[in-house]
């Protein structure tokens, strides 16, 4: 079952202009920003649930069971903040300043039955089998 559906992925040194602002993809992280659940899974956590450091919280096994998020390929949510509870200016500024996000409200995401966990394994395994090694230069 699906924890979430995220609008947050934290993918560093990624080339950004290879991100397909229309697809998705399945991960066990919870990456913390801009999420939506189910109402049953919030009347299950919400009486445990911590006024800080959530995010962590929410990544701990006995919240997180095995569940996965399904997170848009390029971002839809933009971090603003250079200080917070859990950052400071230069970690900001090192992490999370040059994370690109998809600016178009227009997107459509078509067919999303590939994320359907037997579907999207499959699609992986196909997908890790036809990979080529990567050496990290841009084509």
């Amino acid at each position: 079952s699906l924890t979430c559906q995220l609008h947050m992925i934290m993918i560093y040194d990624c080339p950004w202009q290879y991100l397909d602002p229309t697809k998705f993809m399945r991960t066990n992280y919870f990456p913390g920003l801009g999420w939506m659940l189910k109402r049953s899974l919030w009347q299950e956590l919400r009486s445990k649930f911590p006024a800080e450091a959530w995010d962590h919280w929410m990544r701990t096994d006995g919240q997180h069971k095995g569940r996965d998020c399904i997170v848009p390929m390029l971002s839809r949510n933009h971090n603003i903040g250079k200080t917070g509870s859990t950052i400071d200016a230069s970690s900001f500024e090192q992490f999370l300043a040059n994370i690109d996000h998809n600016t178009d409200p227009d997107v459509s995401y078509g067919d999303t039955s590939y994320l359907v966990k037997q579907n999207y394994d499959k699609g992986m395994r196909e997908k890790l089998q036809q990979a080529a090694e990567w050496r990290g230069s841009t084509p």
